[in-house]
């Protein structure tokens, strides 16, 4: 086999490479072995794009993600994948966990049952998993840390949770959802014991004779006759394991990663390339661990005139001094108010929107500009203008050119997405949704707490609001004025049944004085045994004056008429202790 390690800097071409290869291929043999493209889950859309455009079809090449590549691994394979805990039930899981184990932590005591702690260390239970951190590794951590104890402290309490977890899913015959690469790294390196042939993954190592290029067994048709990888910056322990134990199953192979060149043993962990280097070095080592394993470099060059960014000087340059900054002197001032200095550099500091000239390509020196705006919502605002005038000025501006990026979706999700469609820009917002806010759950919600507490008012309109029972918003909200008309309030909630109460009520002549008699005292005549009483079990004075109002006896209260809320407040305790007094639930009267 044969792996090449394509490096280059970021616009050199890396991509274009890989998909000329692939294309080469394709186009030279439509029905040979299949390929494999592996690239981060949401880009495989826009390689798909990308290919098709030069091609008519295809039907060797997958573009896949490592997950999706583990699930072809083991359906061909034919190893049926245990029950997997999503991440929602690990969230709950984890819930229960912190309530049992909420004695024995020493960090995480007082805040294990605040809202949110249970995703958050979902996340980072995650994060253990992927990078091959075990209970017992993170508790060898912890006794290393002498100062500060704290985060000794916290060590412990991760690692008693994560062997609490880890021992409930063994207890339940469950296996996590991100042990799926695991699961199929081992049935890969048991093929390859089974076959005699050499396999190394994270530190083991079966030796044998060499034989790549053929079927891992008799049985199994896994062969794949290019591999191609890139788009990723960092890479789990879970798929750099996952890859090697892959690669013996692939006659040749290219490595795509954004570096200059090799990266130096030196570099420190500071430094923007030390992250994607790390990756680089790991992934080397296992491929260099392998036998029979062939491996060469390529480097791209930067080429003035070629590449990404060969029709901007200016992004250019901030790309080739990224990390070593140096001033832009290639553009002398524009006439344009939005122009650039060259004493001022390659960045422009504006406090609002400024139009700038239309033309087929930026100028250099409007290529970058730094905004700054006093909240979120201006930077929305501020984005969406220049969106607007990209494709409304430019002939060939298009929506899907465009692309806003943020370090953190958190805080802005709503604001993109209320400012975007109020300028009426169609967008994709990479965030999961929770289902538990989609229309067809709140329906089903609702209507479920329609039926079971008697058509409260808040249920029933509640599912005519979700859009999937009526499209017509004026005649709910004229539905909606109808029930809360003031002779309507307490009365029957149900919809079918509104017009038929308002003409009874209508007819019913006029009777307070039953109500008087129990809510309208005067405080200095009022016994106050019968306040206490009333402050103490308000709902069981409401049940009874609404049984008359039922009967005839006196009318439903008006809304002049209504207690205030805070009257009622005083009954969550008893006159005169501390101890709370349960409240019964209401029986419809109004208020």
């Amino acid at each position: 086999m044969q792996a090449t390690f394509l490096l280059g800097p970021a616009g050199s071409g890396k991509t274009w490479r890989c998909l000329e290869e692939i294309r080469a291929d394709l186009q030279a043999s439509p029905e040979g072995l299949p390929l494999v493209l592996l690239a981060p889950k949401q880009a495989t859309f826009q390689l798909e794009r990308q290919l098709l455009a030069s091609l008519p079809g295809y039907t060797r090449l997958q573009i896949l993600s490592f997950e999706r590549l583990a699930n072809l691994v083991l359906d061909e394979f034919a190893v049926s994948p245990p029950n997997f805990l999503d991440e929602e039930g690990r969230v709950m899981v984890l819930r229960a966990l912190l309530a049992q184990k909420h004695a024995e932590l020493k960090v995480f005591r007082t805040t294990a049952r605040l809202p949110g702690f249970a995703q958050q260390l979902s996340l980072l239970m995650r994060e253990f998993q992927r990078h091959r951190y075990s209970p017992e590794r993170l508790t060898a951590l912890a006794a290393q840390i002498n100062s500060p104890t704290q985060l000794g402290d916290k060590l412990h309490d991760l690692a008693l949770l994560l062997r609490a977890y880890l021992d409930w899913l063994k207890e339940h015959q469950l296996q996590d959802a991100n042990c799926l690469l695991d699961l199929a790294t081992e049935a890969l390196g048991a093929k390859h014991r089974a076959t005699g042939r050499s396999v190394v993954s994270g530190q083991s190592s079966v030796a044998g004779g060499p034989d790549h290029g053929q079927p891992a067994t008799d049985q199994s048709t896994l062969h794949f006759g290019g591999l191609w990888l890139d788009g990723f910056a960092e890479m789990t322990p879970q798929e750099l394991d996952f890859l090697a134990a892959l690669m013996p199953y692939c006659d040749r192979a290219t490595l795509a990663f954004c570096l200059e060149h090799k990266p130096r043993e030196d570099l420190s962990w500071l430094s923007t390339w030390s992250v994607v280097g790390q990756s680089f070095r790991h992934c080397h080592q296992r491929m260099a661990s392998l036998s029979d394993c062939e491996i060469k470099f390529g480097v791209l060059e930067r080429r003035p005139g070629r590449g990404r960014f060969a029709e901007n000087k200016v992004l250019a340059h901030l790309e080739e001094h990224w990390a070593n900054p140096s001033e832009f002197s290639g553009e002398t001032r524009s006439s344009s108010s939005a122009a650039v200095s060259a004493e001022a550099s390659f960045t422009q500091l504006e406090l609002g929107f400024e139009k700038t000239r239309a033309c087929k390509h930026a100028r250099p020196s409007d290529a970058v500009r730094i905004v700054a705006c006093a909240n979120p919502e201006a930077e929305a605002t501020f984005a969406a203008r220049a969106i607007r005038h990209y494709v409304r000025e430019e002939r060939e501006g298009r929506f899907r050119d465009v692309a806003v990026i943020l370090r953190t979706l958190e805080g802005y999700h709503d604001v993109i997405r209320r400012v975007f469609a109020r300028y009426e820009i169609p967008f994709f917002l990479d965030r999961r949704e929770p289902v538990a806010y989609h229309p067809l759950a709140e329906l089903t919600r609702y209507a479920l707490r329609t039926v079971a507490f008697g058509w409260e008012h808040d249920d029933w309109f509640g599912a005519l609001k979700t859009g999937l029972v009526h499209n017509d918003d004026a005649a709910i909200d004229r539905l909606e004025n109808e029930a809360l008309a003031p002779d309507l309030a307490g009365a029957d909630r149900n919809p079918c049944r509104l017009r038929v109460v308002r003409r009874a009520r209508r007819a019913a002549p006029p009777n307070r004085s039953a109500l008087s008699n129990v809510f309208r005292r005067d405080g200095a005549t009022a016994a106050a045994s019968d306040r206490t009483a009333i402050e103490r079990r308000p709902s069981r004075f409401m049940a009874e004056a609404e049984s008359r109002s039922a009967t005839g006896e006196m009318e439903p209260v008006r809304p002049s008429h209504r207690i205030p809320r805070s009257a009622l407040r005083p009954s969550l305790h008893s006159v005169g202790t501390d101890e709370p007094v349960a409240q019964e639930p209401r029986t419809g009267f109004p208020g």
